[in-house]
């Protein structure tokens, strides 16, 4: 998975930053609104990192249906702005 450098402004369950992310394969850049666990995004840093992606039992109605977990940071490059 591939992480932008900057968070983008989005809406979900309510306004907030998201990250925006390409996923192995994809060309377009995406809002994700969901935490990764055991990464912390540092604006102005570009990431490639590897996450597991779990599935969640008994999902709240408004949440999502996965959990993902940071298994390893492969790259990180800091953008001038």
């Amino acid at each position: 998975m591939d992480v932008a450098a900057q968070r983008r402004r989005c809406v979900g369950e309510a306004v907030q930053q998201c990250l925006v992310v390409r996923l192995e394969g994809d060309t377009a850049w995406k809002n994700f609104f969901d935490p990764i666990e055991g990464f912390t995004h540092e604006p102005g840093v570009r990431y490639r990192i590897r996450v597991e992606r779990m599935n969640v039992a008994r999902p709240p109605a408004d949440g999502s249906a996965f959990r993902y977990r940071l298994v390893r940071v492969l790259e990180r490059r800091k953008e001038l702005p």
